[in-house]
């Protein structure tokens, strides 16, 4: 398989991460008055990815360090990161799939996490089904204690 170019990726491209990210300075300049976060008042954090290994190469660490607390996290996997190589075959499409689900499962177990939740939407078309993705995160939430806190991926993933 080889990698097409999908999406963002021109315009990720001419912004590599390379440079460590934005400068604090630049944040502090900014302007933004943030609450502080009391993990006091977090007894559950849902983790809500596009696609498997999202939510953990993104919040991965601080969701380790979150659990270590005391903190239950739930990570949501919204697609199986089947389009991730758009020219695939479908049986390509289908092991990928089975893959990546096998290494979120694999990674929420090095974090020390419980069972990710798989919602198996079909990959690169999740704002097609965002009605669907809105039920059903609000199925699991309802089974959550109050008080528990939603990290989300940006938007546009997809």
């Amino acid at each position: 398989m080889t990698a097409a170019q999908a999406g963002n990726t021109a315009r990720m491209a001419a912004r590599p991460l390379s440079g460590g990210g934005t400068a604090q300075q630049i944040w502090a300049g900014a302007g933004l008055h943030l609450p502080a976060l009391d993990l006091g008042e977090c007894p559950e954090i849902v983790v809500v990815g596009a696609h498997p290994d999202d939510e953990t190469l993104g919040f991965g660490a601080a969701a380790a360090i979150l659990a270590e607390s005391g903190v239950r996290v739930q990570i949501v996997s919204a697609s199986d990161g089947g389009a991730a190589y758009p020219n695939s075959s479908l049986l390509q499409r289908f092991r990928l799939e089975q893959i990546r689900r096998a290494e979120l499962y694999c990674a929420t177990g090095v974090l020390g996490l419980s069972a990710p939740i798989c919602l198996g939407m079909p990959d690169g078309e999740i704002a097609r089904y965002e009605q669907r993705l809105a039920d059903l995160l609000v199925e699991i939430l309802a089974t959550k204690p109050p008080g528990t806190w939603v990290a989300a991926t940006w938007r546009g993933d997809g």
